[in-house]
This record gives C-alpha cells, structure tokens and sequence, in this order.
C-alpha cells in the first residue's frame, strides 16, 4: 500500500476529517493538495497523541489542515502540518506518560492554585475544548470551578518567524469569559489584577520550563479569526495587551515576548499606586514559578537553555 493511500486509510479511519460533510471547493483542493505529500502527512499521523486526538475529537480534530485557519492566519498549508507535527512530536519526546495522561485525557493539569476569601482560584493547563485552530493546548483560568480567561497556544519552531530553529510557545488565542462575579472576586483577591495576567504569567512558566526566554504572541492582524470590522477590537485585546509586558517585533505574525517579563522599574510608578503595582508583579512571579515548578516535574530531561 502507498504512503498516500495509507495516509488517507488512516484519517478516514481515526476520523480525523468528517468526509461526510459538505465542503466548499477550496477544502477539496486543499485536501488533494494535503495528501500530495504522502510522507509528510503519514509522519504526523504516526505520532500516538495524534491518534489519540483523533479518537477522542473526532472529526474536527484536524479540521485545520483543510480549512484556511490555523494558528495565523499566513502559514501555508505546508508550514501547518509542520506546526502540527512538531507540537506533538515534541510534546511526546519532553514529558511523561503522567503528563499526557493528565492534559490530553484527564481534566488537565493545574499549574496553580490559591483559596482566598471563600474562593478557590486555578489555572489548569489542557487540551482546549473548542476551536482547536487557534491552538492545541489552553491555560484555562478558574474561579470556583467557572472559567474566566483562556490563553491557547502550540508548540512551533521559532524557524516559522525566521528565527534559529527551536522549540517556542506561540501564543495565539486570548479569551476572557463574561462572568462579573466571578471576575470581580478575582479582582478582590488579587488587587485589582485580572485573569488574562494570570494565564501570559503561567505562560511565562511553560516556556521557562522549557527551556526557553520567551513567548511568541500573535498580532492582532495575524489572528486566525481577523477581520477588518474586527480589526480595532483584536488590536486591543491582543497588540495592546502584549505592549503592557515589552513586546518587541518577531515578524508579521508575532511579537517577541521576553520571560521572566521585563516591567520596568518600580520607582517609575507613582508613590500612590506602587504598592499595588509590586503586589502585583509578585502574583504573577508566584503562578509562573509555579507553573514552570509543575511542568518541569513532568519532564522526562532537562530541558537545554535557550534565548
């Protein structure tokens, strides 16, 4: 049997793609396209978190390879099977049976946890539940059980931004729930911070855990979701977001992140807000030590530096 005909005996088969359901002209070229290069597609297909995707989602698991949208919105077809395979490629070769049993099968793995005034807040790093185009892996953030704040993300090579090749976190969905009373306890306990802070701070930990000094995070023109009446409401949430922790320019799909996060020095704040600005910035050192402390446990070696 070819590698071609092997390859779609086995997306077929794991249901990784729903030939059942109408599909435009564009995903049908897409799709000859895909199974152009046999080899390639066979290789992703062998990796056994990848058969497991396919078992447990079904068939929108690699929706992506066939649709317009995954991670940003310029990566050929090509450069996303090349992402797909290196996340899980990667993700099999660093950690444990322990962490994948966890975070692709379980209910995820917590990154960190604190209770505080009759609340219990958790950030848990997981398979995401929804628009798997916008990343693998979630770092979830929980009041009480609700979810407040997702951040996705996917292991890349940093080649994809013309940068050495290495493994990075390419961070490319940024989402906060609408839940006023959990996010006001939030608010309370952890003096007038909020959420997403508490995800990228946990972010920071992976790559560190990793290995790594920072995080690669989508520009809002970037984003697999863009669209121009969008465009000034993804610019907030996303560009000036990152612009509050240094970001730097990658390429055109990301900004250069560095961790631990640069913010400037303390005295730069005025008297009457320091105090809190320092509560803080030792919140968010205490969720990203934590975070790496965790992922790191799970790592089957150490990991190399890299910058």
């Amino acid at each position: 049997m070819s590698a071609r005909t092997t390859a779609l005996s086995e997306l077929v088969r794991g249901g990784a793609f729903d030939w059942h359901r109408p599909a435009g002209w564009r995903s049908l070229l897409r799709t000859t396209r895909l199974l152009a290069r046999p080899a390639k597609l066979a290789s992703l297909l062998e990796l056994e978190l990848v058969k497991e995707l396919a078992r447990t989602r079904g068939p929108e698991a690699f929706s992506f390879l066939t649709t317009a949208r995954f991670l940003a919105r310029q990566l050929s077809l090509e450069q996303r099977v090349d992402c797909a395979h290196h996340h899980f490629s990667y993700e099999q070769a660093t950690y444990s049976r322990a962490y994948i049993d966890a975070v692709y099968r379980g209910q995820g793995l917590e990154l960190w946890r604190v209770e505080s005034e009759g609340h219990v807040f958790a950030i848990r790093l997981m398979v995401a539940n929804d628009n798997l185009w916008e990343g693998y892996l979630s770092v979830v953030a929980f009041v009480d059980d609700q979810r407040v704040c997702v951040f996705s993300f996917s292991y890349v090579d940093a080649a994809i931004f013309a940068e050495p090749s290495a493994p990075i976190v390419f961070v490319t969905r940024k989402q906060s729930g609408r839940h006023p009373a959990e996010q006001q306890a939030f608010a309370r306990a952890f003096h007038h911070s909020s959420p997403p802070y508490f995800c990228l701070a946990a972010l920071a930990g992976i790559a560190l855990a990793n290995g790594t000094r920072a995080l690669a995070a989508i520009r809002h023109d970037a984003h697999a979701a863009y669209s121009r009446s969008d465009a000034q409401v993804l610019r907030k949430s996303y560009d000036e977001f990152w612009a509050v922790f240094h970001a730097t320019e990658l390429d055109e799909k990301a900004y250069r992140i560095a961790v631990p996060f640069e913010l400037g020095d303390l005295a730069e704040v005025s008297a009457n807000h320091r105090r809190r600005a320092k509560l803080r910035r030792e919140r968010w050192s205490e969720v990203t030590e934590s975070a790496c402390a965790t992922l790191r446990s799970f790592a089957t070696s150490e990991p190399a530096e890299r910058s």
